[in-house]
Parts: C-alpha cells; sequence; structure tokens
C-alpha cells in the first residue's frame, strides 16, 4: 500500500516535470491555456476545451489593447509636460530679456 502510494506521487511529480518542459516551449497565450485546461482537467479536444481557448485568447488580445492604451497614455503625457515645461522655459528666457532691455 505504501509502495503504490509512493508511486503515485513519484508519477505525479514526473508528470508535473514533463508539463513545465512542455511549458517552456509555449507563449504566455498558450502556456496559459494549457495551465487552465489542465487545472480543469479537460481533455484538449473537448468542446469546454475550446471554450477555454477562445475565451483566454480574448483575454490575452484585451491586455494587449490595455498595455498599448497605457503606453499611448503615458506617452502623450510626457509630450504634454514637455511642451509646457518648454513653454513655461521660454516664458521665463523672454521675461528675463525684457528686464533685461529695460535696465
Amino acid at each position: 500500500m505504501l509502495a503504490a502510494q509512493e508511486a503515485r506521487r513519484s508519477d505525479d511529480v514526473l508528470e508535473q516535470i514533463r508539463f513545465e518542459k512542455e511549458l517552456l516551449a509555449m507563449t504566455n497565450t498558450e502556456r496559459e491555456i494549457a495551465i487552465a485546461l489542465r487545472h480543469a482537467e479537460i481533455t484538449a479536444s473537448s468542446a469546454q476545451a475550446d471554450a477555454i481557448r477562445r475565451e483566454m485568447k480574448e483575454l490575452a488580445e484585451a491586455r494587449k489593447l490595455r498595455d498599448v492604451a497605457e503606453e499611448v497614455g503615458t506617452a502623450f503625457g510626457r509630450t504634454f509636460e514637455q511642451i509646457i515645461l518648454d513653454a513655461t522655459g521660454r516664458r521665463r528666457d523672454q521675461c528675463s530679456l525684457s528686464r533685461h532691455r529695460a535696465r
């Protein structure tokens, strides 16, 4: 009985190691799908697996769009900040020049 339990645990560990090796060759989205399918204990060819794949791909695409939107927002913010700083610097320069001429 004890030997059978140890053999089963050993098999489980080996299976997990093999699964992790397979994950290394996958993209992030493929990895997330494989992990979700394994967690749900669903066979890769079932209708449920297809639904999970579809939803996971949509989630990955939504994340990409969010990341792009954040990058655009950050770039816009930096540009706006630089415009304000440049305008403030020019205004200071003009004031200094006007004071210098008034002397």
